[in-house]
């Protein structure tokens, strides 16, 4: 996937990553955010503003369940077994977009008008059935550890994202993913560059090594109350196997 459109995005956070050689308090707090203060067992916080967004992949698989979970336990034992919160097997998803984030609370008039008008327009023109190839996990700055995702088509998951904005006629939050992943958790203490140095350089010898390939047939419309979809409802479920009829 070296060439593909979505390479550089991910290259550009790992790169950052290896420059920082460390996972240092100031940063390991912008991934504390999202739990509670007590991480004797980390626990994802619940917001009082409910996230909303578009993912898929929710659940996985079963096929793919193992091969995420053995990928999150080589990289802890690597570690030391740090502090950590793995997303558990029936949360991990992909993201398509947010309506909402917990850093930028939006009216919730808006919201509901940008849910509705968003499944509208994508019932109405909905994209065929498509893949997303997994690569191996990397560690972002902030200590969270993701599986890229490459879409295929490559360019089927910006097309779909400029289809919500153009049918959501109210602002989005400004933060959005320009990535495809998958997060299997976060690190939630500081690793300073001895304790990372051996991890950072599997990371890098096995960079863009493919680990699994997955089809997307359902988008599915999300209200969050609880991080990492502990807490979650389904709004709307959208097949798009009819897409083929």
């Amino acid at each position: 996937m070296q060439n593909h459109l979505y390479a550089d995005r991910y290259r550009n956070v790992w790169q950052q990553t290896l420059d920082q050689g460390e996972l240092p308090l100031d940063q390991i707090e912008k991934s504390r955010y999202y739990f509670e203060t007590d991480l004797t067992n980390p626990t994802p916080k619940e917001f009082d503003a409910t996230t909303y967004g578009i993912a898929a992949l929710l659940p996985m698989p079963d096929s793919a369940q193992p091969i995420f979970t053995a990928l999150w336990d080589e990289i802890m034992e690597s570690l030391g077994h740090p502090v950590a919160y793995a997303v558990e097997p029936q949360n991990r998803h992909v993201e398509f977009l947010v309506f909402t984030r917990p850093e930028e609370i939006v009216d919730d008039n808006i919201v509901q008008r940008n849910i509705a008008a968003s499944f509208a327009a994508v019932r109405a023109t909905p994209p065929v059935p498509f893949k997303v190839a997994y690569s191996r996990p990397f560690i972002t700055p902030d200590g969270t550890i993701v599986a890229p995702g490459f879409p295929l088509p490559e360019t089927i998951i910006d097309d779909f994202r400029a289809q919500v904005r153009g049918a959501t006629h109210q602002t989005l939050p400004q933060k959005q993913s320009q990535w495809f992943h998958t997060p299997l958790g976060r690190i939630l203490e500081p690793l300073d560059r001895t304790r990372l140095k051996s991890t950072l350089d599997a990371m890098e010898s096995r960079w863009g090594e493919p680990v699994v390939t997955l089809e997307i047939d359902e988008l599915l419309w999300t209200s969050e109350s609880q991080w990492y979809m502990v807490k979650k409802s389904i709004l709307h479920r959208l097949s798009l196997r009819q897409s083929q009829r």
